[in-house]
């Protein structure tokens, strides 16, 4: 794999005019890949069950007018097929797992167990066998939840362990490597960026605009993340290199987070409470992929995600358009980020020095 920097030194050449399908785009995940992919020149086409709302950061950020949006259940299988077959997408980015944290979408899924099959499963599979009537599609990226892998198999998460079986027997039987296409998994760490609504980001929004919010115990939250944008470029990296190298790269990866101790650290201090004890993670659940490393150094440390996001969270309380997304994403591009030559990554040196000393490598395992 080319390290960061080489990668995407390419990456406007790359991107420029690819026919990219993003599913879930107008979420905060969503809306972030799609102001990234516009950026770099892709013809992004957008499907989401129902049209983004004004005060969305979709909506907020401008993108309607640079993304083709199409209103799309994923449920309806053949729905699905016609959509994916009149775009003939080279690359597809689906986001299985909906918007919002852990914690309430592992709620919902208590309350509504056959809607989290239906949306992440389902819609995973649904997805992938239109897929199979399009020759033009490359790359796959197929993103879920580091949440399927906890002991907890609520619906929710059952769902999503669903998905990724899903596609693991897809890249096995019809979308395959040989036939060049580079179909992957990958297992997202928690995200936290400006406009996300999960459990710490609204403890960073009411911080950043001072609205009275709840004060759960730190250790309830997560204690390890990324800043949404090292998990786009991640994402969009995963993508790359699907397509070049479908054969090595076509397996289940795992975003792995920043050092929990230093997240706990830089939460603590932007919330004004003292730090607590980390979290050990979750095993992994049965009968999903084992680990295979793709390493990369995020380009944001804790303080910095933590920074971000804040800056991110006041500038949406005051000013009626998202220009923050795309000036932190020309902010990243100034940015070095060095990977590991660990597992997949040694298939090409590092040169750069890396943005933080103290961040561990971020491991895309399978």
């Amino acid at each position: 794999m080319r390290d960061h920097n080489d990668l995407w030194a390419h990456a406007p050449g790359f991107w420029l005019h690819k026919r990219v399908l993003l599913t879930g785009h107008t979420g905060f995940l969503g809306s972030w890949i799609a102001s990234r992919l516009s950026g770099l020149g892709a013809d992004v086409v957008g499907v989401a069950r129902l049209p983004a709302s004004p005060s969305s950061l979709f909506e907020r950020a401008g993108l309607a007018a640079v993304v083709t949006s199409r209103t799309l259940d994923l449920r309806h299988r053949s729905r699905v097929e016609q959509v994916t077959v009149e775009e003939a997408p080279e690359i597809v980015i689906h986001l299985a797992t909906g918007a919002g944290g852990i914690g309430i979408q592992a709620a919902g899924g208590l309350k509504r167990p056959l809607a989290s099959f239906d949306a992440n499963a389902t819609g995973t599979l649904n997805v992938l066998n239109a897929l199979r009537r399009v020759p033009e599609a490359r790359a796959v990226v197929v993103v879920t939840d580091a949440a399927a892998v906890g002991p907890d198999l609520c619906p929710w998460r059952a769902s999503l362990a669903c998905a990724e079986l899903v596609a693991q027997s897809y890249r096995a039987t019809y979308l395959l490597p040989a036939d060049g296409v580079g179909l992957a998994t990958l297992r997202a760490c928690p995200l936290i960026g400006g406009g996300d609504d999960g459990d710490t980001a609204s403890l960073l929004r009411a911080t950043a605009t001072g609205e009275i919010a709840p004060h759960p115990p730190l250790a309830t939250l997560p204690h390890a993340f990324l800043h949404v944008l090292d998990g786009v470029e991640a994402c969009l990296g995963l993508a790359v290199a699907l397509c070049r190298a479908p054969e090595r790269c076509a397996r289940t990866w795992a975003l792995g987070p920043l050092d929990s101790e230093a997240c706990g650290v830089a939460l603590a201090e932007a919330l004004g409470r003292p730090a607590v004890p980390a979290i050990a993670p979750a095993g992994r659940a049965s009968g999903l992929a084992a680990a295979s490393p793709l390493a990369r150094r995020p380009a944001l440390d804790a303080g910095t995600a933590v920074a971000w996001t804040i800056e991110g969270y006041r500038r949406l309380a005051r000013e009626a358009h998202a220009g923050f997304l795309v000036e932190q994403i020309d902010r990243l591009a100034t940015l070095g980020a060095t990977p590991s030559t660990s597992g997949a990554a040694a298939m090409a040196a590092s040169s750069s020095p890396a943005v933080n000393a103290k961040a561990r490598d971020v491991l895309l395992t399978a």
